[in-house]
């Protein structure tokens, strides 16, 4: 080795060595770091996480939501006294309308409890239109 006068000569020593023995400075294999297993378990049991945006805001619905809305209208045309062809549109119109919010949620949540929530909306529906 080169004497550099910026480098400790003992320190690029233990650093070849630990080369030789395949290990890279720095690195341990299978050690996971505390504070990143620490990180992800507090964050999945703290309810500000699943309730908040990731710019830190509180979202448990947003106005205007137009499917939701279509869906709460035809839930209350539904229960008018309606013609069998009128009744059966509405139903698919309410169906629809809560599969595009659910679909919505999954995809453009903002918080993890809206995309979770969406997701349990989404297979009911599923399971319900499978069942019909």
């Amino acid at each position: 080795m080169h004497e550099s006068p910026y480098l400790d000569q003992d320190l690029v020593a233990a650093l070849s060595h630990a080369r030789l023995a395949g290990l890279e400075a720095g690195y341990v294999g299978g050690v996971t770091a505390p504070s990143t297993t620490d990180t992800v378990s507090a964050r999945l049991t703290s309810a500000s996480w699943w309730f908040r945006s990731s710019d830190g805001r509180l979202t448990l619905w947003q106005l205007p939501n137009a499917a939701l809305g279509v869906w709460l209208i035809t839930l209350v045309l539904g229960r008018l006294d309606l013609s069998s062809p009128h009744a059966t549109a509405v139903d698919g119109i309410r169906r629809g309308a809560l599969l595009v919010w659910a679909l919505d949620e999954v995809f453009r949540g903002a918080s993890p409890f809206r995309r979770v929530l969406g997701a349990v909306v989404l297979t009911a529906q599923l399971v319900s239109l499978v069942r019909a």
